[in-house]
């Protein structure tokens, strides 16, 4: 693998590098700094590297569970990226950080090849070091249990909205939402129907639908009543589904 390194040497007279006799004020084990940095390899990445991606919420699967990648493929690609080469730089590195460059990007398969190079940065015995990796990361799409929930209309609880004022109090209904979802992936709206004095949602997560309750109840002194039905069983437990009347 090819790499390239830089560096910063202040030269004076002195004393010698044994490896290229340069003179320098100051020796690294008896090197130069550039014979020092030279010797030095810091980091390192797999030629390549395989990742399921979600197209439907830009999360991947990593170490048993799904992870965050950003909110296009882009920043997918760039997350994935400076984490692998995170993951792969020595304990001697000190602040080391990764800017990630997209060099090419081909369909393969039902997925994506995107060839990256990565340039490695930070701190060794106080010199400046720097280091270029390259790498392939093989995306394969896939569809996350929560976004298969929602295509397929799967909910948890209706939130039933009443309102004097129903165009307002949707919108912040919908921006509460969103707001949860960026965290709680199953957080989202499958149904949404306009009934007499307000409208009728159905949500994935029923613990959603109970901390909106709490939200419109705290700001807007909202009146709270919620009910449970049972809906069937799975694995010998019983699986209900709520119901959380806000009316304001």
């Amino acid at each position: 693998m090819r790499r390239s390194i830089g560096y910063r040497c202040a030269m004076s007279s002195g004393r010698f590098c044994y490896l290229c006799g340069a003179v320098t004020e100051e020796l690294f084990h008896g090197l130069c700094s550039p014979c020092f940095l030279g010797e030095k390899e810091l980091a390192s990445i797999p030629p390549r590297i395989s990742v399921s991606l979600c197209r439907g919420c830009f999360r991947y699967y990593s170490s048993g569970s799904w992870v965050d990648g950003g909110e296009s493929l882009t920043g997918f690609v760039e997350t994935v990226g400076r984490k692998e080469a995170l993951s792969h730089v020595s304990k001697e590195l000190k602040d080391p950080s990764v800017d990630v460059e997209i060099k090419d990007i081909k369909e393969k398969g039902k997925g994506l090849s995107v060839e990256l190079e990565l340039r490695v940065s930070g701190t060794t015995s106080g010199l400046e070091y720097r280091q270029t990796l390259n790498t392939v990361l093989q995306i394969k799409n896939v569809t996350c249990p929560d976004c298969s929930r929602r295509s397929g209309g799967y909910y948890e609880a209706i939130v039933q909205l009443r309102s004097e004022h129903l165009d307002d109090t949707v919108t912040k209904f919908h921006e509460q939402i969103g707001r949860l979802y960026a965290r709680d992936k199953q957080a989202f709206i499958v149904g949404e129907t306009l009934v007499k004095g307000g409208v009728d949602f159905k949500l994935g997560s029923a613990k959603a639908a109970k901390t909106v309750a709490t939200y419109f109840k705290s700001h807007y002194k909202a009146v709270i009543k919620e009910t449970a039905s049972l809906v069937g069983r799975k694995e010998g437990n019983d699986i209900y589904r709520i119901t959380v009347l806000i009316r304001i």
